[in-house]
């Protein structure tokens, strides 16, 4: 069996020699993170990777023997050799400088008669690209909105079954934080107080201790002062969680790079009847969305059929119902109401779906899972939910 990441390697030569690129240059560092190096590598971050249509990598990493132990390339050169300056490593490798053995490799597989053409992402620093363009004149810098990214995109988009499987351990994690977590609340409530940033906090704790990464992006907590807010500023404050009206949870795990995203919503006694209302129709868009999803389905088609079921009560949710997950906490698909959302459900992906109400006086409700798309649904993985803290 070939290595996963061989597999995916040999796909995207596929694809640049198809389009006829001779290369493509991938950057991840602060500033400019790209996790499609992990993708293709398995190395988790800081580096550059050079990618040859004609079937070879070259990794430039920060921490070498991170990348020794970590990656998947035909060959490794630390970035040391450069200075850690950008330019003076791509400029290098494709002039033939670089102390390694692709200077033979470019000799031999130099196109006759053209310019070899390099493909940068569409994300990259326009300055950037102008400099390389005046050190390299003899090449054809190319950095497009439906270039290379796009390529990895559509490859992403659908989990091969090392993912799903890394997806399934991360939400048995996820899965598992949520049920202590309500304990811990609950009990923490029946004899005392515990604050928002001490949730996050003991979320923190308890994804490190569950063998993952950390957290896939910053925890929100929002007790019944704060749920009104999408995405309180700051994520969780020194303000106190009690039983008395709605609190958001929303947190992720990070496990082999892969990042859950789920939301949770405490609920406390005397509730109003607009908090009432709210919670009820959170739960059904929930359920419905859930029903809804299967391979063949426009994602703007089930964003409009729950943007619909709200406004029958005079609701709008001001954000997307959802996003595809994956090595960045927000992937494709997306479950965006626009023109341009063209994107259909297909097996293999995985997704988050969030309906969500707020409002001013009320607070906020929200329910966020994970499913996976099969070939027949959809199948649930994570186990987020309205908790009752007085049952």
């Amino acid at each position: 069996m070939k290595n996963v990441f061989v597999e995916r390697q040999e796909k995207i030569f596929k694809q640049l020699s198809s389009a006829n690129i001779f290369a493509a240059v991938l950057k991840d560092f602060e500033g400019t993170r790209n996790s499609s190096i992990r993708y293709l590598t398995g190395h988790p971050q800081d580096a550059i990777l050079f990618i040859f249509a004609k079937g070879a990598t070259l990794l430039v990493p920060w921490d070498i023997n991170l990348a020794k132990e970590k990656a998947c390339c035909t060959e490794i050169i630390p970035y040391t050799e450069f200075n850690r300056i950008f330019s003076n490593a791509v400029v290098s490798i494709f002039s033939g400088k670089a102390p390694s053995q692709f200077s033979k490799y470019l000799k031999n597989n130099l196109p006759k008669e053209q310019k070899e053409k390099i493909e940068f992402p569409g994300s990259s620093s326009w300055l950037e690209i102008k400099e390389l363009k005046k050190l390299m004149p003899d090449k054809t810098i190319l950095c497009r909105k439906n270039g290379i990214d796009s390529m990895l995109g559509k490859n992403r988009i659908i989990k091969d079954k090392k993912e799903i499987a890394i997806y399934r351990e991360a939400a048995n994690i996820t899965n598992k934080i949520i049920d202590e977590l309500e304990q811990h609340i609950k009990k923490s409530l029946n004899t005392g107080e515990i604050t928002e940033a001490e949730i996050a906090l003991l979320i923190e704790k308890l994804i490190r201790e569950n063998g993952a990464e950390g957290t896939g992006f910053e925890t929100i907590v929002a007790g019944p002062k704060r749920s009104w807010a999408i995405h309180p500023y700051p994520a969780s404050s020194s303000s106190p969680v009690t039983n008395i009206g709605t609190t958001i949870i929303d947190f992720g795990v990070k496990y082999e790079g892969y990042i859950t995203d789920v939301t949770i919503t405490l609920t406390g006694k005397n509730l109003t009847d607009k908090q009432k209302e709210i919670i009820a129709l959170v739960t059904d868009a929930a359920n419905r969305t859930e029903n809804l999803l299967k391979p063949g389905i426009p994602a703007i088609a089930v964003s409009e059929n729950i943007r619909d079921f709200f406004a029958q009560s005079n609701y709008s949710m001001p954000h997307s119902l959802g996003h595809g997950i994956g090595l960045d906490v927000h992937e494709n698909p997306v479950f965006k109401i626009s023109s341009e959302n063209k994107q259909v459900l297909k097996a293999g992906m995985v997704i988050a779906i969030e309906p969500g109400l707020y409002d001013p006086l009320a607070g906020g409700v929200r329910l966020e899972n994970n499913y996976l798309i099969t070939k027949n649904g959809c199948e649930k993985i994570t186990n987020a939910r309205i908790i009752y803290l007085l049952n």
